[in-house]
């Protein structure tokens, strides 16, 4: 998470990023969704309060509430619809990147 937090920070996350970041950490069989991107840019946008005060590693670690990050989207309430729009635009073009049927990229939606 600080890894991506400090991408964020240098406007450097996109979702290739996010990928290449978290798939190592996943079982090989496990691919990283478009979805799921859009979950990570979430969490990264509500720890990114956090990296601010504490740009140091070993400091950010002792602060973040592991809580927080495990919650699920249901329990994102301060995402406002900018955030919102902008999230989901990501993850449309991303799911469109993937596919060249609409029909599919809607129900993969």
């Amino acid at each position: 998470m600080f890894t991506l937090c400090n991408m964020a920070k240098q406007k450097k996350l996109i979702n290739a990023t996010i990928k290449g970041i978290i798939q190592p950490m996943l079982q090989s069989q496990k691919q990283l969704k478009p979805q799921r991107h859009f979950y990570l840019r979430t969490k990264i946008k509500k720890a990114l309060p956090h990296y601010d005060a504490h740009p140091d590693y070993e400091a950010f670690l002792e602060v973040m509430e592991d809580k927080d990050m495990l919650e699920g989207l249901d329990n994102e309430f301060d995402i406002n619809d900018d955030d919102a729009t902008k999230l989901a635009t990501d993850l449309w073009v991303e799911v469109l990147r993937e596919t060249d049927d609409y029909t599919d990229a809607i129900i993969t939606m």
